[in-house]
């Protein structure tokens, strides 16, 4: 699961803008043969593109472990 703000809204200090989460699960075979073979005939349904000149920057914080993602440079 994705889940974001909208497009072009401001974001207050302390709001959460986006999220994700991924959650293990498990299905029949039959049910992901049928799935694999839809994204081969079809292709991905989600696509990750780098953005090649960004308007904006994103910044990790963790209010709870707050080295948890130590800033780079």
């Amino acid at each position: 699961m994705i889940a974001t703000t909208l497009n072009f809204s401001f974001a207050l200090a302390g709001q959460r803008i986006a999220n994700r989460k991924s959650t293990p699960f498990a299905v029949a075979k039959d049910q992901l043969e049928a799935i694999t073979a839809i994204l081969k005939e079809r292709g991905p349904i989600l696509q990750a593109r780098p953005v090649r000149s960004p308007s904006v920057g994103i910044l990790y914080t963790d209010p709870i472990n707050g080295d948890r993602a130590p800033p780079t440079i």
